[in-house]
């Protein structure tokens, strides 16, 4: 077999190809030239104009004939007269820029020859003879080494320094108590709502007490009626009757209906009054308040005693029970009583206003009140993202973001050193940390270089924009502001656009950005933020609202995650509830901890979806859509049937890539493709389709750079799908329009309508866009 030497030249000045394409288009064109003539191998000799990089690559034949890694062959390799410069004692004859299979065995194995040295090796002949030596009874010296299997019992050094050493944990779980220890302790803030039982015992008497008094008086003995209340005491008091007559229903509304009067609240009792009464659990002891229907006054029960006859005979006790209880006038003064007592619990006057001004805006009460305090990052570690909400906007009009700086917890000020503008919606920056914080002007802020890496004072930030505005790319949102620098949106923002933040490795205690213009144009004038860091995955915090300042900022330290608004937390601090910490009911996990088994029958589904127009021509287009499998194998359409008026296409997909079809065809009745070892995907075309041959089952296809014979293209709007899998794909891959029609400014994929990955359009013409599922995160629903 022969190996031919070619030369590609690359004409790409502009830098639209990325470099695994451009390698792949290579293998392409080697592999075809193989195909036609089978004795032939090459190897591609690739110079690109555009970065002036030279590199080799091997046809797939070559490849496995050499044991290559990759079909890209490194170029510190011997070229043919270095070879045959390291051949001792002889020369290979070489047919042309080719050479034989035979002549470059030749060439490696006599240069290992001599590369090589031989005392410190044994050879084959060496090997065999040591073995036979064992085999046969001998010995053969193995000191300085282990069996393999010894190895599983050890750990590595990695492993070691991830555990924390047992002293330590002793002595610091010493110091804290457990949450058995903490729940039998009270808030000492509670304590001051209740009586002591010393101050109890001197307001009122126990059970006990008032039966040895009855029972005193019934023997003949005199008892002390201090404490007790005169009948002509009350004549100032209204009957129940009279009460309820002074309330005149009618002359209020409904919704006034739940509120007291002005007079009926300065009848009641102050709440600070409330601490010298006595606790729920200590008035168990006493009588009721039926029970204390049934006594008398003290000077009913001081004429029932001067009435005890004489003579020393002893007085019934239930004729004295049976007067007590028929004396009209002490059932009714009981009645009165239990009445008032029963409103004591009315609501203070700024318990009032909360309420009224909860309600001023057509808001019913909640049944129950909660808040939180603020959260914390503190302590926290690895990325940090904050995706910014648009809710409102000047006169409703475009959104404009500038100056973005972020604080660190030590006080440094991280201002963009430099930037790398991959699109208009998606950018790299750069951000170093500056003693005066002074943002930079867009012209003193250069490009970053190719070979950059990151040092100790400086943090990776990636921008990406739902929109841009032609000439505003994301990536001057770190610029300061000007009439010219920042991110602007496309069109109106509100409820539409998203600004997503990712701080990679870094935990700000700070971060501010600014909106709007001089003349308060594109102002942001209510926005939320969306921030996952730590145990805190995707939660959207309370909205600055009605913000008319051109500084929106977001302190770490001081989170706020009460979402009912200022007018909620108003009513909840006034009836004395306690803020709590809050704690996530979930845990962030993969999408596999989420979804469960996945089969034929119960397939995993999930939504493709255009987030916003990036370029219009002909709508948006996608074309060679690939899945990859658990184990990261891709996989190639094997049959590709479409139904449902060509709505619905249904796809067989196999590991083999020589059973793969370009071509729709039919799947064979009853075919089993769990048993074939496939995989089924059903896709269904929520968008429409141009048509011609733009057909959106055709984007399983295979479409060459600058092509578009299998692309599907919408026609007007963005790409919208979804699909049903028998099993969760570790990878989805997709190309934006090669041929140039439009393209979206990036795309989500949705399970459940909730995002789980979001990629953004690199700029490229010819650039897979991968939604990385194996990783993806999710929310997890904690067990109740």
């Amino acid at each position: 077999m022969i190996t031919q030497r070619v030369l590609v030249v690359i004409n790409d000045q502009n830098l639209q190809m990325s470099k695994e394409n451009l390698i792949n288009s290579v293998i392409k064109v080697l592999n075809d030239k193989h195909n036609a003539d089978v004795e032939k191998t090459y190897i591609a000799e690739v110079f690109n104009t555009g970065t002036k990089e030279t590199f080799y690559v091997a046809d797939d034949t070559l490849k496995a004939m050499l044991r290559l890694d990759t079909n890209v062959v490194e170029n510190n390799y011997a070229t043919k007269d270095m070879l045959k410069g390291v051949v001792a004692g002889g020369s290979v004859e070489l047919n042309g820029s080719g050479m034989s299979q035979q002549q470059i065995q030749t060439l490696i194995s006599q240069a290992l020859i001599n590369k090589v040295d031989r005392a410190e090796v044994y050879s084959k002949d060496e090997v065999d003879e040591k073995v036979a030596t064992a085999v046969s009874g001998g010995s053969v010296s193995l000191d300085g080494y282990v069996r393999e299997e010894a190895l599983d019992a050890l750990a590595t050094k990695d492993e070691l320094n991830a555990k924390l050493d047992s002293s330590t944990y002793t002595a610091d779980k010493a110091t804290y108590a457990t949450k058995d220890e903490l729940g039998t302790k009270a808030n000492s803030s509670e304590l001051a709502l209740y009586t002591t039982k010393d101050e109890l015992s001197t307001l009122v008497y126990t059970k006990s007490e008032v039966d040895e008094k009855v029972a005193t008086v019934s023997s003949g003995g005199s008892v002390s009626l201090d404490g007790f209340v005169r009948v002509d005491d009350i004549v100032n008091l209204a009957t129940k009757d009279e009460v309820n007559a002074k309330l005149d229903s009618s002359t209020y509304t409904a919704d006034k209906a739940t509120y007291a009067t002005k007079d009926e609240l300065n009848s009641k009792a102050d709440r600070s009054e409330l601490d010298t009464k006595a606790n729920s659990s200590d008035i168990l002891n006493l009588a009721t308040k039926a029970e204390l229907a049934n006594l008398a006054t003290k000077d009913e029960l001081q004429e029932a005693i001067d009435n005890i006859p004489t003579g020393g005979s002893p007085l019934d006790t239930n004729e004295l029970q049976t007067a007590i209880t028929s004396n009209e006038t002490i059932t009714n003064l009981s009645n009165t009583v239990a009445n008032l007592a029963s409103n004591m619990q009315g609501a203070t006057y700024a318990q009032v206003a909360a309420m009224l001004n909860y309600s001023s805006s057509g808001a019913s009460l909640p049944a129950s009140l909660a808040i939180y305090s603020d959260y914390s990052l503190k302590e926290r570690s690895g990325d940090t993202v904050v995706k910014i909400k648009i809710k409102e906007c000047l006169d409703n009009s475009y959104a404009a973001l500038s100056e973005l700086k972020l604080y660190g917890s030590d006080g440094k000020q991280y201002v963009m050193h430099s930037y790398t503008d991959s699109s208009l919606t998606n950018a790299k920056l750069v951000y170093k940390a500056k003693d005066d914080g002074v943002v930079p002007e867009l012209s003193g802020v250069s490009a970053t270089s190719s070979d950059w890496s990151k040092a100790d004072d400086e943090i990776e930030v990636d921008i990406k924009a739902t929109s841009a505005y032609s000439g505003f790319n994301v990536y001057r949102i770190g610029a300061r502001f000007s009439s010219d620098s920042g991110w602007c949106s496309a069109s109106s923002a509100a409820n539409k656009d998203e600004v997503t933040i990712t701080i990679k490795d870094f935990t700000p205690a700070k971060l501010e950005i600014r909106t709007g213009y001089a003349n308060n144009t594109h102002l942001i004038t209510k926005s939320s933020f969306v921030v996952s860091a730590g145990e805190l995955y995707g939660e959207e915090l309370a909205a600055n609202e009605g913000n008319k300042s051109r500084v929106i900022s977001l302190d770490f330290n001081k989170m706020n995650l009460n979402l009912n608004g200022d007018k909620y937390v108003e009513l909840a601090k006034a009836w004395n509830i306690v803020p709590s910490q809050y704690e996530p009911n979930y845990t962030i996990g993969q999408l596999s901890d989420l979804i469960g088994e996945v089969s034929g029958d119960k397939p995993f589904k999930f939504t493709l979806k255009g987030i916003a127009i990036h370029s219009d021509s002909y709508g948006t287009g996608i074309t060679n859509v690939e899945f990859f499998n658990h184990e990261g194998a891709r996989l190639y359409p094997k049959y590709v049937q479409v139904t449902s008026g060509d709505n619905v296409a249904t796809f067989i997909l196999t590991k083999n890539e020589g059973e793969k079809t370009e071509v729709a065809n039919t799947i064979p009745t009853d075919y089993d493709y769990e048993a074939a070892d496939e995989y089924k995907v059903i896709a269904k075309r929520i968008s429409p389709q141009y048509g011609g041959s733009y057909l959106f089952e055709k984007m399983v296809f295979y479409t060459a750079a600058g092509g578009y014979n299998n692309e599907y293209l919408t026609g007007s709007g963005l790409v919208h799908l979804e699909f049903e899998c028998s099993f969760v794909p570790a990878k989805v891959q997709y190309i934006q329009s090669p041929y140039g029609h439009g393209k979206a400014t990036g795309y989500d994929i949705l399970v459940d309508d909730v995002v789980v990955s979001t990629v953004m359009y690199a700029g490229g013409s010819y650039d897979y866009e991968t939604h990385d599922l194996a990783n993806a995160k999710v929310k997890v629903p904690k067990e109740a």
